[in-house]
């Protein structure tokens, strides 16, 4: 196998990481957190409140379109060129 092609998966690989890392900063997934009012008490260390559990099963499948979805794009690109 040339370099070219053992070079051109894990490139479409880094290059659909890429485009996921854009769509979560663009739609505003990720930011900084909210700063900690000084006029509030500290948290206890041990907080009462249960946790959010893991994600709807829609946000699973959501992720998992859009994954594919880049992958086939970026696999259409590459078979054009």
């Amino acid at each position: 196998m040339t370099p070219l092609f053992a070079c051109f998966p894990v490139c479409l690989t880094f290059v659909a990481l890429g485009f996921l890392a854009l769509l979560v900063i663009v739609t505003g997934m990720i930011g900084p957190g909210a700063t900690p009012d000084p006029s509030e008490p500290p948290i206890p260390a041990h907080d009462p409140e249960p946790g959010t559990g893991p994600p709807s099963w829609w946000v699973v499948l959501l992720i998992f379109a859009a994954v594919g979805v880049v992958f086939m794009l970026l696999n259409w690109v590459a078979a054009d060129s």
